[in-house]
């Protein structure tokens, strides 16, 4: 980038008379080329760069490093080289977590492409004359965000013609996708925020890498309160009638792989209660126990990414299989529907993440509600709240009877208990036992009773009225296979690609998970 044109690059040795150059001569330039990227691209003050020493290494080591790179374009090329060099230096960190890894490209490339977030990008242009606020919460490299800004700037670049034809939409295009640099738009769009340090510059260094879009990078714990973060996006901080705590509702789109189940510390956790639903749940765990846990930290980021996007703003996560199918993790699942119109669940083989995990995972995509969807929602629950309770009332009326009265029909009572057990019991009552004597069904029933629950009750009524189609799919193979040695190309379930290796959807005759997707989820 700071090289002119038909000069040759500093990055690399030069000969004197058919020898290399000295390691000292190699190092200064370097230093030089270091200190103007940490100003021009990472931001660094002149006070901040008043503290920063030198390179650290010794010449022959910087001349060396040199060398091995020197061939090697980190822009250029359909991998994410800086992604997956710092997933093998930072691997040794994440040892004590589950699932903090990086995210394959196939995967990456999927989700966006799910979300239809091209699409969307497009429609906003041509009906606001802004892009899409993308933020990755949990980014690592930032594979989600490069990946995200490269689809869209090819997609309108190639669409342009089809945008609206008005000046203003003509000048904005200009302004942000100038030809010299057609990323420049991600530096107001995208967003991402990483507790490791060393993984938020890997970002930085990565977008910068790749045209654009490192300037609203936070090296930061994503479940800080908004106040602390230096972006103004971040900061916003608003108060809404349909949740109890704060939310901030300044992007359109959540695109991430969190980290799973996190060791959490007491002094993080004694700021949750003001932040997150369950939070004080959490900090109170800590304070009986020790001074750190294991977290679910999947639910928390479920509940930061509610409070991140805007109403109608779209979702497309990975996340533990365990989120969608286990008992503790029911109150998460109740709040996604709650909160959330739920487009797609995709299964993941367990070979996803390996060699370093073998964590079973799905792809959740999901739509957030807008407050009329929301009350709608509470109005509903509220209603079988109230038609639960009384048909628990009538059933404990009836099974307390000591005798029946000889004016009563003993069938008819009968009658009554089998209509009453099974609007309760639903699908856990038998119709083989509605001829059974009333003495006969109050004892065989009575522990299924006991544990008859109240709150899936009412979301199984509830879901009957609030009814929409789900898209789900398992994909058995998903492009590759990762081994300590390397990686093994493998076919691919999720989608299609060209002879140039350029993703290909076909709605028209859908061949992959990605096509029957596209053709049959629609996002408002």
């Amino acid at each position: 980038k700071e090289t002119e044109d038909f000069k040759p690059y500093d990055f690399q040795i030069f000969y004197e008379n058919g020898e290399p150059e000295d390691p000292k001569k190699v190092y200064s330039r370097i230093n030089k080329l270091y200190k103007i990227a940490l100003k021009e691209y990472l931001g660094y003050s002149e006070e901040e760069l008043r503290k920063v020493k030198d390179i650290v290494f010794d010449s022959p080591k910087v001349k060396y490093v040199v060398e091995v790179l020197q061939e090697i374009s980190l822009t250029v090329n359909k991998y994410d080289v800086i992604g997956d060099f710092f997933e093998k230096i930072v691997r040794g960190e994440f040892k004590q977590t589950k699932g903090q890894y990086l995210t394959h490209p196939n995967i990456v490339n999927f989700i966006i492409r799910a979300i239809s977030i091209e699409k969307l990008a497009f429609d906003l242009i041509n009906k606001e004359k802004r892009f899409p606020y993308i933020i990755d919460p949990a980014c690592g490299s930032g594979t989600f965000l490069i990946e995200s800004m490269k689809l869209i700037t090819s997609y309108i670049l190639t669409n342009k013609d089809k945008l609206r034809r008005a000046a203003s939409v003509a000048e904005f295009i200009a302004s942000m996708l100038p030809e010299n640099r057609e990323n420049a738009w991600a530096n107001w769009f995208i967003y991402g925020i990483e507790i490791n340090g060393d993984l938020a510059t890997a970002t930085k260094v990565n977008m910068v890498g790749h045209g654009d879009g490192h300037a609203n990078i936070e090296a930061k714990d994503a479940f800080f309160d908004f106040e602390e973060f230096t972006k103004d996006r971040l900061q916003v901080k608003k108060t809404t009638n349909i949740y109890q705590k704060m939310v901030n509702e300044q992007f359109d789109v959540v695109v991430s792989n969190p980290p799973f189940s996190i060791t959490v510390d007491r002094d993080t956790a004694k700021h949750f209660p003001k932040i997150f639903i369950w939070g004080e749940k959490i900090a109170k765990s800590l304070q009986k126990k020790k001074k750190e846990m294991e977290v679910s930290t999947e639910n928390l980021f479920i509940e930061r990414w509610y409070q991140l996007l805007k109403p109608k703003g779209r979702l497309g996560v990975v996340l533990p299989e365990s989120v969608f199918d286990t008992t503790e993790n029911r109150y998460i699942r109740l709040f996604l529907y709650k909160y959330f119109l739920i487009k797609a669940v995709i299964s993941l083989p367990y070979l996803t993440f390996q060699p370093y995990t073998a964590t079973k995972t799905s792809l959740l995509f999901a739509q957030k509600k807008t407050s009329k969807e929301v009350r709608e929602w509470e109005e509903l629950w509220r209603k079988y709240e109230v038609r639960y309770n009384e048909l628990r009332r009538d059933l404990e009326s009836l099974l307390k009877r000591k005798r029946l009265q000889l004016s009563e029909n003993k069938n008819s009572v009968r009658s009554k208990l089998v209509s009453l057990l099974k609007k309760i019991l639903k699908n856990n009552f038998d119709d083989r036992d509605s001829s059974l004597s009333f003495e006969v069904l109050k004892e065989k029933y009575k522990d299924e009773l006991k544990q008859a629950d109240k709150e899936w009750w009412v979301f199984g009524e509830v879901s009957k009225e609030i009814n929409y189609p789900i898209f789900m799919a398992h994909a058995e193979e998903i492009g590759y296979k990762r081994g300590i040695r390397g990686e093994e190309k493998r076919p691919n379930q999720l989608f299609q690609t060209d002879k140039d290796d350029v993703i290909v959807i076909d709605t028209a005759n859908p061949k992959t998970i990605l096509d029957h997707l596209r053709k049959v989820v629609r996002w408002s």
